[in-house]
């Protein structure tokens, strides 16, 4: 009773201060807590979304330098390769060697060549016959009829991406 009666002693507009007050903190509590929940969300999926592209723009950074390595790889062993022919070449202008030396070791030479685990170089001449193939029944065979071919000789020098499936073999695989 005490307790009442001092609250009735109490003017009313503290009352209705203390209501209002009450009031807008709870307005103003499940309003933040609306926006909190709203904001999280909102964090969240931009984070998501940064990772994805990040993650992406990671990929094309990795694929491209592996590309480039490749190509590169592909580029030293072909010109180291070239060198190589050019020196036996030269030894048969000079008479140190044979023709049929010079081609028997630069297929030798070229055959003992692997690119990664299941690569090999071959060898293509001008009129688009195989000259050095690992797979020995293919050597001497006309292979001009085929784009690969054709693109080569057009080409004469460069680097070309295709899918190849080898004899035997399932499904094609990417080769450079």
């Amino acid at each position: 009773m005490i307790f009442q009666d001092s609250l009735n002693k109490i003017p009313i507009k503290y009352h209705l201060m203390v209501l209002f007050s009450l009031l807008f903190s709870a307005v103003l509590a499940i309003a933040g807590f609306i926006i909190f929940s709203l904001v999280q969300k909102t964090i969240e999926e931009n984070i998501a979304n940064e990772l994805t592209v990040s993650t992406k723009a990671i990929q094309t950074t990795i694929k491209t330098s592996v590309d480039v390595t490749i190509r590169n790889h592909l580029h030293a062993i072909s010109e180291k390769n070239r060198e190589i022919l050019q020196s036996l070449n030269q030894k048969v202008k000079t008479g140190e060697i044979t023709l049929e030396e010079a081609k028997k070791s630069g297929e030798e030479i070229l055959l003992s060549q692997t690119i990664g685990q299941s690569g090999y170089i071959y060898a293509i001449n001008c009129d688009g016959i195989l000259a050095v193939h690992p797979n020995k029944e293919m050597e001497n065979r006309d292979m001009s009829f085929h784009w690969l071919a054709q693109r080569q000789k057009e080409m004469k020098e460069g680097y070309i991406e295709y899918n190849w499936k080898n004899p035997g073999e399932m499904e094609e695989r990417p080769k450079a």
